[in-house]
């Protein structure tokens, strides 16, 4: 339409000139172009912001993948920050291990280390350990990307790596022996048929069993192996208490 209506306004223009058209009929078709001309600019401002409206409705993935799950369906209504997708990047594969604070301290980022699945040996670098950690256990997850070209791997497979850390003397025993009190992790033991609480730090975990050391220097003599430790019903325990040994 913008096209005609150049195209008649020149034939037009010819025609007055050779005096072949009237002024009014000349009239007509110059503001009847400019009018289209208008509406042209207008549409086209209008279009620009249906764009515009439409990229920032539009959400983009950070990265290709596989979508897992779908927390909303189309058409639904989602709030700004809010989670529309699970996207899982087949490209780039983190393991995450949750560390006592002993051993998060002498995490370096960017160290090589070996990943092990089943019966694969993963090439990995340690991106760093996460500030944020869990209040019950005391523990800080650390994460490690994995340089898997050729390995198989599924989301949620169990890995495990082994860390190279100061070598210090510690003692085996039963995670459950291992309790809170007064925000420290304790042990009771059992000394004389009482009770006895000593304050520990924790090495590992280690599946059912932690490694641990005296937290104080007066305590280290007694904690020696072949201890019995209080692994049921330590929640009820109190110090001094006196103990039935069964």
């Amino acid at each position: 339409l913008k096209e005609k209506s150049a195209k008649d306004l020149k034939r037009y223009n010819k025609l007055l000139k050779q005096k072949n058209v009237s002024q009014q009929k000349y009239d007509e078709i110059f503001y009847g172009k400019s009018i289209i001309d208008q509406k042209f600019i207008s549409s086209n401002a209008e279009l620009d912001s249906l764009l515009i409206e439409r990229k920032q409705h539009t959400i983009r993935a950070p990265f290709s993948g596989i979508i897992t799950k779908r927390h909303v369906e189309l058409g639904e209504w989602v709030d700004k920050g809010g989670e529309i997708a699970t996207l899982v990047n087949p490209q780039a594969v983190t393991s995450i291990f949750n560390l006592p604070a002993s051993y998060a301290l002498e995490i370096k980022p960017k160290q090589q280390i070996q990943v092990h699945t089943g019966k694969q040996s993963i090439n990995g670098t340690i991106e760093g350990v996460i500030i944020k950690g869990d209040n019950k256990s005391r523990t800080f997850p650390l994460k490690i990307k994995l340089h898997s070209d050729n390995a198989v791997l599924f989301d949620g497979m169990k890995t495990q790596i082994k860390l190279p850390r100061k070598s210090s003397e510690g003692l085996l025993v039963p995670r459950d022996a291992i309790i809170k009190r007064f925000g420290n992790n304790v042990i009771f033991i059992v000394d004389n048929d009482k009770a006895k609480m000593v304050p520990v730090t924790v090495h590992l975990y280690s599946g059912s069993m932690a490694s641990i050391s005296a937290r104080e220097e007066n305590e280290k003599e007694t904690l020696q192996a072949g201890l019995k430790v209080i692994t049921k019903g330590n929640e009820r325990v109190f110090p001094g208490q006196t103990l039935q040994v069964k």
